[in-house]
């Protein structure tokens, strides 16, 4: 019987042991993020002072050991131009996309981008 303990307790241990390691793994992987910004105008004040804390907050991540990659888009207040810039984003496999409408009242066409690179 103590035997049958001895060896219950090695590999529910072990077993610990190899979750709690797979787990530190997994968080070195989730440490790197990949980016898109799109704005309507990257000149617009209100814009760019949005921009400017945004990038302390980035400047914080890279800081905690995040490996944070942005890449930035002025659509220059072309919806055509920003959906282009959408679907570069989306080619690129960025994690996080941050779309400032050029033309808010239409949204659905990158909508429609991001769900097909979603559910594909």
């Amino acid at each position: 019987m103590r035997k049958k303990t001895r060896i219950l307790l090695f590999l529910f241990f072990a077993m610990l042991l190899f979750i709690s390691c797979r787990k530190k793994e997994e968080l070195r992987e989730k440490k790197k993020i990949k980016i898109g910004i799109s704005l309507y105008d990257s000149y617009d004040t209100f814009i760019s002072d949005y921009m400017k804390a945004f990038d302390g907050e980035v400047a914080e991540k890279r800081s905690k050991g995040y490996e944070v990659s942005v890449s930035r888009y002025n659509a220059a207040r072309s919806q055509a131009l920003q959906n282009e810039q959408v679907e570069e984003m989306l080619q690129n496999s960025c994690d996080v996309l941050c779309v400032n409408l050029v033309d808010r009242t239409a949204p659905s066409e990158i909508i429609d981008m991001a769900k097909k690179k979603i559910y594909r």
